[in-house]
C-alpha cells in the first residue's frame, strides 16, 4: 500500500511540475530577433484625375499629364530613390528619364506633350502610347528598372499584388468632334 501511495505521489508531483514548467516556459521572454522584412519597395502609380486622361491628337502639344508615384507599402518599406522613366510605343530599349531623384513620398508629377515630344526627339502622332514607371534604388543601393529589355520588374509575382500599379499609359487619341467638319458629309 505505501509503494502504490509513494507511486501516486511522485506521478502527481511529476504532472505538477510538468504543468508549473510550461506555465513558465510560455512567459519567457523570446530573445529571438523577429525575421527581417523582405518586401521590396514597390513604386505604386497612378494618375490624377485633374490631368488628361489622354493625349490629343489635334494638338499633343497641350497635354498636361498629371499622376502620384507613391510606395505601394507606405512609409514600412521604402527606397532610397526613385527616377520617373518613360518608354514610348513598347520600345523597351529607348528609357527616358522625366524626374530624377524621388525621394519623398506620395510625389505629385506632370508631364507635358512637349516635355514627351522633347525627349523623344520627334512629334507625337496618332496611336503613340507613353507608358510612365519608376526605377527603384533600394536602401543598399541596388537598382531595379521599371522597363527591362528581358523579364519583368521588380518580380514575378509582383504583379499580381491586390492594388497594384506600377506604370500607367498615355495613348494619343484622335476623338470625332462636329465642329472641326464644315459643309456636307456622311459618317460611315
Amino acid at each position: 500500500d505505501q509503494s502504490k501511495q509513494a507511486m501516486k505521489t511522485i506521478v502527481a508531483y511529476s504532472i505538477f511540475l510538468a504543468v508549473f514548467a510550461s506555465i513558465f516556459g510560455a512567459c519567457k521572454k523570446d530573445d529571438a530577433e523577429p525575421p527581417p522584412d523582405t518586401r521590396f519597395p514597390l513604386p505604386l502609380i497612378t494618375k490624377d484625375t485633374t490631368g488628361d486622361e489622354f493625349i490629343p491628337g489635334r494638338d499633343p502639344s497641350s497635354f498636361l499629364g498629371k499622376f502620384i508615384v507613391d510606395m505601394y507599402y507606405g512609409t514600412a518599406v521604402t527606397a532610397q530613390k526613385v527616377d520617373i522613366v518613360v518608354i514610348r510605343n513598347d520600345n523597351k530599349a529607348n528609357v527616358k528619364t522625366i524626374k530624377a531623384d524621388v525621394t519623398s513620398f506620395p510625389a505629385a508629377i506632370q508631364v507635358t506633350g512637349l516635355q514627351l515630344a522633347t525627349l523623344f526627339d520627334s512629334t507625337i502622332k496618332l496611336g503613340d502610347k507613353f507608358e510612365i514607371g519608376a526605377d527603384v534604388t533600394t536602401i543598399n543601393g541596388q537598382k531595379f528598372e521599371a522597363f527591362p529589355v528581358t523579364g519583368n520588374p521588380y518580380g514575378a509575382d509582383t504583379a499580381a499584388l491586390p492594388g497594384s500599379s506600377f506604370s500607367i499609359a498615355y495613348v494619343t487619341q484622335c476623338k470625332f468632334d462636329v465642329a472641326y467638319f464644315n459643309g456636307f458629309y456622311t459618317v460611315q
